[in-house]
């Protein structure tokens, strides 16, 4: 059974594999990030490439790689002239390309030998083993994203934010960014903007230091690493999903749909639809911290409905998942003229990042909603907008702290309004509801569960629609 590993460490996961005549490992060398990739695409260039330490002291500068696919014939390539001090990454990259020739799941082996002119045959680290599967096709990747996480008080984020700024800005089809500033205890109001949000992303990436960034599964660290190879380390490898995604927003309230399609098996994953809303520029008119900084860019504001992200369910080859969000705007603090939304799948555990995409704004039908005289939809089922309004259905302020508002615009719902947790079981229930008017409201009152995510399932005209909410503290 083809299936995906569910930690970075998981394709970096090192094993003891003796290598045919070589002597016992001294452990030199440590195994620190492996940039292959969990996935490959039959008949493509799969380039083996990572980043590995040196734990000794003096100079570190010359060093055999080996590796091999499938217990097949071994490839070794001498790196001479490296000339690096210890505990500073060295980039390696294997002159062959692995080139998959069958679907599958394929096992590859990566080692190191030879350390500053030992013999080829005395080794220099553990091995590294990676599963990867391959697949006849694989979306290409559409945005790489750059979270990058920065401090009011931090003199080197200054230096480094137009840099990032910039690199994103020149590479606008590629590339793009979310900027966070994470910690609270310096009382910035970009924090202030969304503390929940900005502690979710602190803690998931460990952030405990700024200027840092991260590049999903690739990269975590100091930002000033950050280059334009480097996304395009990320950016040239295939992709497990599409993301179709648009918005619109109506009576202050901004109504995203976002729909996925898997071209990969993924087994026991924690993957997670995470839908961000960047605003573009937020200035201030005196620096509010001691860096100089007043003005700041792809500033977060929110996620839909929050940083855990929306569970995926078991996803397989052909699924497609799709799923409605909305943002309460009426507070009015931000800058509608000026934002972009993000939608991206994420594995929870190995940090992978299988696909991001912009959210293309979209305007919803001028008419009666797509509905002939006959209430029959008269226009394109497929369209994301004709079927949002075909139910007429909104659940807002999404997320809220446990008072929900259930607004119905296009006819009655009858039957029930249920409940359900992540795990499916039912929580709460409303029978037989019934609204009477074409516009009408129902407040749910869910104050009684816990914080966190939900499902919302609504019986309207013999059909039942369900909408994910967040109830937060």
């Amino acid at each position: 059974m083809l299936h995906m590993l569910t930690k970075l460490v998981v394709f970096c996961t090192f094993f003891m594999i003796p290598f045919v005549g070589m002597a016992d490992k001294i452990h030199d060398i440590r195994l620190d990030l492996f940039y292959g990739g969990p996935l490959a695409q039959i008949a493509h260039d799969y380039h083996i490439h990572g980043e590995i330490t040196y734990l000794g002291s003096g100079t570190f500068s010359s060093l055999y790689m080996h590796h091999r696919v499938n217990e097949e014939d071994v490839h070794t390539i001498f790196f001479e002239e490296i000339d690096l001090n210890p505990m500073i990454p060295f980039y390696y990259q294997s002159d062959l390309p692995w080139v998959p020739s069958e679907e599958g799941l394929h096992e590859l082996q990566i080692w190191f030998s030879g350390l500053n002119g030992a013999p080829v045959e005395e080794g220099a680290s553990d091995t590294l083993v990676v599963l990867v599967d391959a697949y006849d096709y694989l979306p290409e990747r559409e945005i790489t994203l750059l979270e990058s996480f920065s401090s009011m008080n931090c003199g080197s984020c200054a230096i480094l934010n137009p840099q990032l700024r910039n690199m994103v800005l020149n590479n606008h089809d590629q590339f793009s960014m979310i900027f966070y500033h994470p910690f609270g205890y310096e009382n910035s109001p970009i924090y202030n903007f969304n503390p929940k949000d900005n502690d979710s992303r602190r803690a998931f990436y460990e952030v405990t230091f700024s200027p840092f960034a991260a590049i999903g599964s690739m990269y975590q660290g100091s930002a000033e690493w950050i280059t334009e190879e480097r996304m395009e380390l990320k950016h040239n490898r295939p992709a497990a999903f599409d993301i179709h995604a648009t918005y619109y927003i109506q009576d202050n309230v901004l109504f995203a749909s976002v729909e996925t399609e898997s071209y990969a098996n993924f087994w026991n994953s924690d993957l997670r639809l995470l839908v961000s809303l960047t605003e573009d520029h937020v200035g201030f008119d005196s620096p509010p911290g001691s860096n100089g900084e007043a003005d700041f860019y792809h500033v977060m504001r929110s996620f839909l409905p929050d940083a855990n992200g929306v569970f995926l369910p078991l996803q397989q080859t052909g699924s497609i998942f799709s799923i409605e969000l909305n943002l309460d705007l009426s507070h009015g603090q931000i800058d509608t003229t000026q934002i972009e939304l993000l939608a991206f799948i994420q594995d929870m555990e190995s940090m992978e990042i299988h696909q991001a995409t912009r959210l293309v704004y979209e305007e919803p039908a001028d008419d009666d909603n797509g509905d002939d005289d006959n209430g029959d939809d008269d226009g394109d089922e497929t369209s994301v907008y004709e079927a949002s309004s075909e139910t007429g259905i909104y659940v807002y302020p999404n997320p809220g702290n446990g008072l929900f508002n259930i607004r119905m615009l296009n006819g009655s719902v009858d039957g029930f309004i249920k409940v359900f947790d992540l795990q499916g079981r039912l929580v709460y229930r409303v029978n037989d509801y019934r609204a009477q008017t074409t516009a009408d409201e129902y407040v749910l009152d869910l104050h009684h569960l816990d914080a966190g995510l939900y499902i919302v399932q609504i019986q309207s005209n013999s059909k039942t629609f369900s909408k994910r909410i967040s109830i937060i503290p």
